[in-house]
Order: C-alpha cells, then structure tokens, then sequence
C-alpha cells in the first residue's frame, strides 16, 4: 500500500514499511489488541508518515533504523517507545494526549519548523508529572514551536503553578541537541 485515503484507519497486528515511504493520509490509530502490535522497519531510510490524525497506543514497539513521520496530529501514548527508530514532526505532536504526563523514546527526533511539540506539566518528576522525550544517539535537531500545557493531577480544580527558576527536562539526548 503506497497510500490510503478514506475513513478512519485502525491498525493492530504487524506492520512492516519495506522501502520508501508509506504516506496514510486519513484519522489512524496503531493499537494493541492484546496479543502485540508490532511496526517493522525492514530498510534504513524507510519511513511510515501520517498526514491527518493519528494515535499510537502503548503496547505498540517499533523496530528498524525507519522513521515514523507525523505531517498531521500526532498524540502518542506514554511509553511508547520507538527503539532503533527515528521520530519527525512537521505537525502537531502531543504525548498521552494531556491526560496523563509520560515519556516516549526514540533513536532520534527532528522537529521542522512547521512543527509543534506539546508538552504537559503537572509537577517536577519526569514521566509521571510532566512529559518528555528521551531520545538516543541519533540526535535532536530542533526548530518549530513548543506549547506547555498545565495539568491538573489532583482533579481538584488547582492546576500546576510555575514558580520563577523552575526547570524540566523535557528533552534529553544521548547523541546531543
């Protein structure tokens, strides 16, 4: 399938990108029904690129030198974890969807300019009380935006106050920013 356009598209099960680019342009959810969902990239340099929303569940593992593109919007579930893959954002990228903060890994991560990264803060622990990436040593290369979010955790109407020299880690890189 060089690409697909239509209705909402919901992918279980395994897929694997052999070469090029697999462009899907309608709503797509990678999801795991239980028994694994799995995202092969057979190919460095090959790469699955979404163009109109798209979800990626936890429980779903990448594996392969590709790269998952979002060119749309793009909420990605805490955990998610990329492996040896690359992730680009020229869209809009959100992790766990400002529910629930989290961390998603990846080999490497590019943020175009035309992308935004949204990021959620409802405390000072990494993971569990505000987002971020942990990227490996493919790098970070950024441009592009970044939108902070403020969450309230305790549901109690309160959401998180910054205090002025508060700092997060948000992005952190084996192979450099």
């Amino acid at each position: 399938v060089d690409r697909v356009s239509g209705s909402t598209l919901v992918m279980q099960g395994d897929l694997t990108v052999n070469a090029g680019r697999v462009q899907i342009a309608n709503p797509v959810t990678l999801s795991d029904d239980g028994s694994g969902a799995h995202v092969h990239f057979n190919m460095p340099g090959t790469e699955l690129s979404f163009s109109g929303q798209s979800r990626v569940h936890t429980g779903v593992t990448f594996a392969g030198e590709g790269t998952l593109s979002n060119r749309g919007s793009m909420a990605l579930a805490a955990g998610v974890d990329l492996s040896s893959a690359a992730l680009y954002n020229a869209g809009e990228l959100s992790i766990a969807n400002h529910i629930q903060p989290g961390t998603v890994q990846a080999e490497a991560f590019e943020n175009a300019a035309e992308g935004e990264v949204q990021i959620s803060l409802g405390g000072y622990t990494q993971g569990s009380e505000f987002d971020a990436l942990v990227i490996g040593a493919g790098g970070v290369l950024l441009d592009g935006e970044l939108s902070v979010h403020l969450l309230d955790l305790d549901f109690d109407g309160a959401f998180f106050a910054l205090q002025v020299g508060d700092e997060f880690v948000i992005i952190e890189s084996a192979g450099g920013v």
